[in-house]
């Protein structure tokens, strides 16, 4: 019975703030539009490639943001960042020399809202232009350079019309809104279009999930565009029957915490045929009920020059610091430049099971 009143109440809750989100756009943040404020960056590429990246910026400047658009630049794309919220004179003035244009979108919509902006804004931009590719982004990930400058040019030269990293079956089959690419020919399309014309920014995590990021899979797979996902399950699935039992054993551990401590910890010494593909069995089906991104995420690093590490691997409990620092120890040249600043991002940011109060516990439900 106190389930059923607990689940009762967090549905009312989540629907309480599903309302309050949208009753805020309405009243505050959509008249605050005209504040939006543009600047042009000098950072130019007649290639008609582009990049739409949605951020809002911490406490500190992070140069692994700095290096992730340098990466982009180095391959042609022209950077459309749209901020979520004022810009100060020093960030306009750093961003300016990396970016064709900057936008201080007035604040709310999270990182679909400044994709909206940004598509929106593009199709003026780029009017009576060729447009080759665009690329969605935003900065809710650390990048390893090394590895995300080959990836880019992967991108770059694929012609699926709709390109993901990593995909996920939470709710319904969507692709991972943190990075995607879209072709021009989509991207003009009328069906692309729709979407964020009809698309409402709210500020609330649950209805940018399930209205944008699966929505917008949901609406682009229902047109009959279907997405060429880059990192699949199946890699890490792979793994489970190619790799010597030596180092089977060292990927084991950096799985997350859900598959690893939950479905493995009695397959830890697995070395016949039988129990790896059982193994193997085991991490495709957890790859269906959870983000891949989040739940491979150190050994996609490790083993498939995965260039991303989401920055909610720690708050969420999917993997402990230890993880994360083992897993960067032989990070090298370039990449090497970055490690203090992520490590120390996820040490500061700690894990929504030692936080308490209302905000600790909507955290956990992934309300807010």
């Amino acid at each position: 019975m106190f389930r059923v009143l607990l689940n009762l109440a967090r549905r009312i809750l989540s629907r309480f703030l599903a309302e309050y989100y949208k009753i805020r756009y309405y009243l505050i943040e959509r008249p605050q539009q005209s504040q939006t404020r543009r600047y042009h960056g000098t950072a130019r590429h007649d290639t008609g490639l582009w990049c739409i990246l949605a951020h809002r910026q911490g406490a500190t400047l992070s140069q692994n943001l700095l290096a992730h658009i340098e990466v982009l630049n180095r391959s042609g794309y022209n950077i459309l960042l749209v901020h979520n919220g004022p810009l100060s004179a020093r960030l306009v003035e750093l961003f300016e020399p990396r970016c064709h244009t900057l936008v201080a979108k007035y604040y709310g919509g999270r990182d679909f809202g400044c994709y909206q902006y940004g598509t929106s804004l593009l199709q003026e931009l780029s009017d009576g232009q060729a447009l080759v590719q665009v690329i969605y982004c935003n900065e809710s990930v650390f990048v390893r350079p090394s590895r995300l400058a080959p990836l880019v040019e992967r991108i770059r030269e694929a012609r699926a019309p709709h390109i993901g990293v990593t995909g996920s079956w939470g709710i319904a089959y969507h692709v991972s809104s943190w990075f995607f690419a879209v072709s021009g020919e989509l991207f003009r399309d009328a069906v692309f279009q729709q979407f964020w014309a009809e698309y409402l920014p709210s500020s609330g995590r649950r209805h940018a999930i399930q209205h944008g990021e699966i929505g917008l899979s949901a609406h682009l797979q229902g047109q009959g565009v279907q997405p060429e996902i880059l990192y699949p399950p199946r890699l890490i699935g792979d793994l489970c029957v190619t790799l010597e039992p030596e180092r089977l054993a060292q990927a084991l551990p950096r799985l997350s915490s859900i598959i690893l401590w939950q479905h493995l910890q009695a397959r830890m010494n697995v070395t016949d045929a039988i129990g790896r593909e059982t193994l193997r069995r085991i991490v495709l089906d957890q790859g269906e009920l959870h983000s891949t991104s989040n739940l491979y995420n150190l050994l996609l690093l490790i083993f498939c020059d995965f260039p991303f590490i989401k920055k909610d691997l720690v708050l969420r409990n999917d993997y402990s610091l230890s993880q994360i620092e083992e897993a960067l120890q032989n990070w090298e040249g370039e990449d090497r430049q970055h490690v203090a600043e992520i490590v120390g991002f996820f040490r500061a940011r700690g894990a929504l099971r030692w936080q308490r109060g209302i905000r600790g516990l909507l955290a956990r439900d992934g309300l807010i």
